[in-house]
């Protein structure tokens, strides 16, 4: 709201806005559309702009991102054909390897969070606002919060609050793999059954679907699936039973 009175009070000129490619410009500290009707005429344009976001650190944020999120919202909300399924899930895993370590890219990431652009890369994601008894928040923004968590294991200047995570994910060649398991592994919640063994299956399909390798895909399909283990370890096992480690390794 904020900014959008401030582009009221202080109108920019055409002249102010420089052209970083066919659809998008950069005014002032901020990514502009360069049609009006862009998101409208072309829905994946809105993770596009995140990618956009992430190639050029010195952006801040979108302008008019208020006005942007419910055309976000309806674009999520139709049913696209499996190409523009497929084309949109591309720029969403486009996103993902280039993930920040360290602050000046996280804006990108973070406003990917805080717009739920999710569900336009991941279709099964816009099943994911169920509540249960067990989380605090709707399995939604559980699945959100987990994948801010893990961003922050990546970045140095949090590295204090859990120094093993850090450590461990910065030796991982490809770290952003945990985060799409982090996206499937409660996606399944509230339809019955087994949701990790659900959630599996939407995970494998997603990973085959968008030419993830047999060895990523197996990985990301095995933390989805074994997800649970270690709560089950952590909160019903005795931890200081030596027979409690060999059984679950």
């Amino acid at each position: 709201m904020l900014q959008n009175i401030g582009a009221e009070i202080f109108p920019v000129r055409d002249s102010d806005a420089e052209a970083i490619n066919e659809k998008f410009a950069r005014v002032g500290e901020l990514l502009d559309a360069r049609r009006a009707d862009l998101f409208e005429r072309d829905p994946r344009a809105i993770l596009e702009s995140f990618l956009v976001m992430q190639q050029h650190s010195e952006l801040k944020g979108h302008d008019g991102q208020d006005a942007a999120r419910p055309v976000g919202a309806r674009a999520s909300a139709s049913t696209p054909r499996t190409g523009a399924i497929r084309a949109t899930g591309r720029t969403f895993l486009s996103l993902l390897p280039a993930a920040p370590r360290h602050r000046a890219r996280a804006a990108a990431h973070e406003s990917v969070r805080d717009s739920r652009e999710i569900p336009a890369g991941v279709p099964a994601h816009r099943r994911a606002m169920q509540h249960d008894l067990f989380h605090v928040y709707t399995v939604d923004q559980h699945i959100l919060t987990v994948l801010r968590n893990l961003r922050r294991f990546t970045m140095l200047e949090f590295s204090h609050e859990y120094p093993l995570c850090s450590r461990l994910i910065a030796g991982l060649d490809r770290h952003w793999l945990l985060y799409i398991a982090a996206i499937f592994h409660d996606i399944a919640k509230g339809r019955g059954g087994d949701h990790s063994q659900l959630g599996k299956v939407e995970a494998r399909r997603f990973c085959r679907e968008h030419g993830l390798s047999a060895e990523d895909t197996d990985l990301v399909v095995f933390l989805v699936e074994h997800h649970l283990t270690m709560s089950s370890v952590a909160q019903k096992q005795d931890l200081s039973d030596p027979e409690v480690g060999p059984a679950f390794r």
